[in-house]
């Protein structure tokens, strides 16, 4: 990968990553099942001969894609300030395996690059950098999205539509009964969010308010972020009657009008000035 002096963010990173880095390794993949089967065909080999580029189609899929993926690491670890996070961040996007795992061990690595690496190592001593961000207001109110509701509608009344359908056939009644009536559930779910006014996510110095339920930043224990597998956001907070017991609670956010990334950041910034605020 081209080598660029610039510092980037973790998410700049992972979106190269998954732009770049994913779409190589199928490539690489696909590419050599499917010169190899030409071969095989062009001369005449045996059907079952069709194992062979299988095997060595998945060994090009391990040591390939081994090869990529530690270049994109290199080129993320150079760039990148907040290594700690972007090593969270590539985990759950599925860019790098967990120490430890099974995949970390298939994950091969060449003399030069392992020489790369270690001399990279230095800045996973060093602790993330945060700042706050002046043109976040005091409290951000986030809503849902029109468009993406508007577009879960459609889809919902399209099915809605086949399913009575097949049922005036006569057709499988139990089974597309219970689809139409699944899809008229999230046709009034979709417009009741449509119609709401409240806006479902609130984030600010104080803590975090999910569909009018307000959790204060001290009672925060954690948070999953939402990320490219998983469209949730789940806050766990300290429940005052059971101090050892956390209080999960989740939100939809990929219908919400803001990105992973904005999220992300917006979370981090608030937080910053909580604790800002408390110290001060």
């Amino acid at each position: 990968m081209a080598h660029m002096a610039s510092e980037v963010t973790v998410f700049q990173a992972i979106r190269r990553g998954r732009r770049v880095l994913i779409p190589a390794i199928l490539l690489v993949f696909i590419g050599t099942l499917a010169a190899l089967l030409f071969l095989l065909k062009f001369i005449g080999s045996p059907v079952w001969y069709a194992a062979f580029p299988l095997v060595f189609s998945l060994a090009a899929l391990i040591l390939g894609g081994s090869w990529l993926n530690t270049e994109w690491w290199i080129w993320a670890l150079e760039h990148v300030r907040n290594v700690h996070e972007l090593k969270y961040r590539a985990i759950a996007n599925q860019l790098m395996a967990e120490d430890g795992s099974w995949k970390h061990k298939f994950w091969f690595k060449t003399p030069g690059q392992k020489a790369r690496l270690a001399a990279l190592q230095y800045k996973f001593d060093q602790p993330d950098q945060h700042e706050d961000d002046p043109s976040v207001p005091s409290r951000t109110e986030i809503g849902f999205s029109k468009k993406y509701i508007v577009a879960e509608t459609g889809l919902f009344a399209v099915l809605l539509t086949g399913s009575i359908y097949l049922l005036a056939g006569g057709r499988a009644v139990i089974l597309f009964g219970l689809v139409g009536l699944f899809c008229l559930y999230r046709i009034y779910r979709a417009v009741g969010n449509l119609q709401s006014g409240d806006a479902p996510l609130e984030i600010s110095v104080d803590g975090i308010r999910i569909r009018g339920a307000m959790r204060k930043w001290d009672d925060v224990m954690g948070i999953n972020e939402p990320d490219f597998q998983n469209s949730n956001m789940v806050v766990f907070s300290k429940i005052a009657e059971e101090p050892d017991t956390a209080l999960s609670e989740s939100i939809r956010t990929d219908n919400l009008l803001i990105s992973n990334e904005k999220l992300a950041h917006l979370l981090k910034v608030y937080q910053i000035r909580h604790e800002q605020k408390r110290s001060g």
